[in-house]
């Protein structure tokens, strides 16, 4: 059995070449506005109910060393050149263990790079550099991985996410 702790992030992308690893990542998930609603309850007192509103799929966003290989760098370029439908990229995030197998998978929709950091580091501290990336996407899902049960990934998914 593989030890469960986060070790590394893999993207891959629909119709794109190669796949990128990352070490560190948050985001993904949804959310829905609140909208608070005005009812006169049996009572006949003013109550308060609320309901969801528009759905919003949060951004994905992932950091690792600097990579000489382009990708992402070409990737995002297409959005800044203003080809940003062409950008757009269905794919899959996994969540990999210490021998690399897949803890978790989700997959995302429409994604596209809106934001791209080269390199980030402070000088004079003992730190490599590092590259960030940011993905707008238009839908995100948790997929079971063989032999687990939904909730089981659901659990480790969620506790890797937040330590991210």
């Amino acid at each position: 059995m593989s030890d469960k702790t986060m070790s590394r992030i893999q993207i891959k992308l629909d119709g794109r070449e190669g796949a990128a690893f990352f070490a560190e990542g948050s985001g993904g998930g949804s959310e829905n506005a609140v909208i608070e609603e005005q009812i006169v309850n049996a009572a006949r007192h003013v109550a308060i109910r609320k309901i969801p509103g528009h759905l919003k799929f949060n951004d994905i966003t992932l950091k690792r060393g600097v990579d000489p290989d382009k990708m992402l760098w070409d990737w995002r370029q297409q959005v800044v050149d203003g080809h940003f439908e062409e950008a757009r990229a269905n794919g899959t995030i996994q969540v990999l263990d210490s021998d690399l197998s897949p803890i978790a998978t989700f997959s995302f929709t429409n994604g596209w790079i809106s934001r791209y950091v080269a390199i980030a580091t402070h000088a004079g501290q003992d730190q490599a550099a590092v590259e960030e990336i940011t993905i707008a996407i238009e839908n995100f899902k948790i997929a079971t991985n063989a032999g687990q049960d939904q909730a089981a990934v659901e659990e480790i998914a969620i506790e890797n996410f937040k330590r991210g």
